[in-house]
C-alpha cells in the first residue's frame, strides 16, 4: 500500500511542476468508504484547489488535506463489476469523493467530516501565522493567500 501512496503522491507533484498525467492505477481506498478507486485522470477546467479544510464535529478538531488536485475518478463499491465515475479530490495519495459543495474526509477519530477548498484573498497587511496554520475554516485573508491555511491540521 505504501508504494501506491508515494506514486499517487508523485503523480500529483509532477502534475504541479506542470506536466499533465491521465493514468489508471490499480485499487486505492477512498476516504471514509469501503471503496476503492481504480482509476482516475486530471481535471481540465482548474485542477489545482489547494488546501481542504474542515472540522470535526464529534471531536471539534481539524481536519485539512493539502494541496489537493481535481480529478474524475473511478470508484469501484465492493461487488461491483463496474465503477461508476466520479469528481474527486486527491490529496497526498488519498482520494477524496465530492459530496455537495465539499469532499468526504476523514478525522483521525474515524468520524466522516466534510472539507472544503480554502478560498484565499492577499493582504500584505496580516502576516500569516499560527492562527491561520491551525484555522479550519475555509477563509483566509493573509499574507499567504491561502497557501499555508489549515497546515498544522493535515494528517
Amino acid at each position: 500500500m505504501t508504494g501506491i501512496v508515494l506514486l499517487m503522491y508523485a503523480i500529483t507533484r509532477a502534475y504541479h511542476g506542470g506536466l499533465a498525467f491521465y493514468s489508471g492505477i490499480v485499487s486505492i481506498a477512498v476516504e471514509g468508504s469501503d471503496a476503492t478507486c481504480t482509476g482516475f485522470r486530471f481535471a481540465h477546467n482548474h485542477p489545482f484547489l489547494g488546501n481542504l479544510v474542515g472540522r470535526c464535529k464529534a471531536c471539534k478538531k481539524g481536519v485539512a488535506y493539502v494541496d489537493a488536485v481535481r480529478t474524475s475518478a473511478t470508484i469501484k463499491r465492493p461487488g461491483e463489476r463496474q465503477g461508476s465515475h466520479w469528481d474527486a479530490a486527491i490529496s497526498n495519495g488519498k482520494v477524496l469523493v465530492q459530496r455537495g459543495v465539499g469532499y468526504c474526509g476523514v478525522c483521525p477519530c474515524g468520524s466522516r467530516v466534510t472539507v472544503k477548498p480554502v478560498v484565499g484573498k492577499v493582504s500584505p497587511v496580516h502576516v500569516c501565522n499560527a492562527k491561520c496554520m491551525s484555522s479550519n475554516g475555509p477563509a483566509c485573508e493573509c499574507s499567504c493567500g491561502g497557501r499555508n491555511h489549515g497546515r498544522s491540521c493535515a494528517s
